[in-house]
């Protein structure tokens, strides 16, 4: 019998939350919008009206109903999880941003 390790059950950093916000990823190329269908401190997955395209500079606005308003992150393309949905991880997020959307997976 072969046991699995805990790194290799779960193997993300941060947990991630079931949280479905109204998302939009801007690029030179184009806006993207859609919804998180989980999210973390570290990156979310997100459902697109569109395929994406990876470029090199991307930013996510993410709505919620914090009433500061949306959280900006610029971000990279992870992976394609099928045809509509995609990974994604944010790439510097500020710490007043990492600050709102901690309270608001907590909710």
């Amino acid at each position: 019998m072969r046991w699995k390790s805990a790194s290799r059950r779960e193997r993300r950093a941060a947990p991630r939350f079931r949280r479905q916000w109204r998302i939009e990823i801007k690029t030179g190329a184009g806006v993207w919008r859609g919804t998180s269908v989980d999210v973390s401190t570290l990156g979310m997955r997100v459902r697109l009206d569109k395929a994406l395209e990876p470029r090199r500079l991307m930013f996510v606005s993410l709505e919620s109903d914090d009433p500061g308003g949306a959280i900006w992150s610029p971000v990279s393309l992870v992976r394609e999880v099928s045809s509509a949905e995609y990974g994604i991880r944010f790439v510097d997020l500020s710490e007043r941003e990492l600050l709102r959307l901690t309270r608001l997976l907590a909710l």
